[in-house]
């Protein structure tokens, strides 16, 4: 219990933080609810935060996480040039193509949209 205080405590005072430098997802593409500004949004759901995290039950490997991993297998970038090995994504490179790969429905949550 005492983790979860600490990840909720570090959650809003990084959303502090980016709140007084002016960048919230309030305003951005990524609040996807009937509020937000992009043109991909819910239809009801007024909730900014759960199409990404949830106040219960969220994965143990990333903070309050909503969302499955897609079971995608990327191709990594490869050149001639290229002097490194880049294998598949992990961390949250792998927390973000959880939306941008396209291969999971943005309203596929982990967790009930329901309090």
């Amino acid at each position: 219990m005492r983790h979860h205080r600490t990840i909720a405590l570090f959650l809003a005072a990084l959303c502090l933080l980016n709140a007084a430098r002016g960048a919230t997802i309030i305003n951005s593409r990524h609040n996807l609810s009937v509020s937000g500004p992009g043109p991909v949004r819910a239809l009801s759901e007024e909730r900014v935060c759960i199409f990404c995290h949830t106040p219960h039950g969220g994965r143990a490997d990333a903070p309050l996480w909503n969302r499955r991993d897609s079971a995608a297998a990327y191709i990594p970038y490869d050149s001639p040039t290229l002097k490194a090995l880049p294998g598949q994504p992990t961390g949250s490179s792998k927390l973000c193509l959880s939306c941008h790969d396209g291969t999971i429905a943005m309203g596929d949550l982990r967790r009930c949209r329901a309090n």
